[in-house]
């Protein structure tokens, strides 16, 4: 729905099925993940790749000095998954999947992989915080694009997307946006939760 960063990285889903065996090694966790993502199957698939397309809305939102957005708007994407499976979301925040695979235990800030999984142990790089809920309805969610627990700046405009067909979890977006970077009462934040509250309302 929305690129307010100026990184050009790609999100990708991943099934969750059998991860468990990877947590004790985050290079074999995100290794997997990886793989998954890029096997393009139930297993998983690349959602949305910054450097060849853009987002619906654009424009600066909050207190973004310009608009990122770029590129052709694919419209609604189609990935099939396996009925009742679990899943979950990665965002290369500035490099691709590919880069990732080839170095799965990198650390550079630019291309460590951010998930939307919570762990209690911060080595696996996966922060309550990290992503959250838009409305609350568990459809449209907002990634930030640096590791929450460096040098985000809880503005929760870098990666706005909505899913159908599924349901996810995560943290309410009140509970972690900066009160001083709520963009969703300017002119173009309106617009777009319109839009997410009609969308809420058809697949009901």
């Amino acid at each position: 729905l929305y690129d307010g960063g100026a990184y050009r990285g790609q999100l990708g889903i991943f099934s969750l099925r059998g991860m468990g065996a990877y947590l004790s090694d985050m290079a074999e966790f995100t290794k997997e993940a990886v793989r998954r993502v890029l096997s393009d199957t139930q297993d998983g698939h690349v959602v949305f790749s910054d450097p060849d397309e853009g987002a619906r809305f654009s424009g600066p939102l909050g207190g973004e000095s310009r608009d990122w957005n770029s590129g052709p708007h694919n419209e609604e994407k189609i990935f099939r998954m396996r009925p009742n499976d679990r899943f979950a979301v990665i965002l290369i925040p500035n490099a691709t999947f590919e880069a990732v695979h080839d170095d799965p235990g990198t650390t550079h800030p630019h291309r460590r992989p951010l998930f939307s999984l919570a762990s209690p142990n911060p080595e696996h790089g996966m922060y309550l915080g990290q992503i959250t809920d838009l409305n609350g309805m568990g459809h449209a969610f907002v990634f930030e694009d640096i590791l929450f627990s460096d040098t985000s700046d809880r503005d929760y405009n870098d990666f706005i997307f909505q899913v159908s067909g599924a349901r996810g979890d995560a943290p309410a977006l009140d509970e972690w946006i900066d009160p001083d970077e709520d963009w969703r009462a300017s002119e173009l934040g309106d617009l777009m939760v319109t839009y997410i509250d009609e969308s809420e309302e058809a697949l009901w």
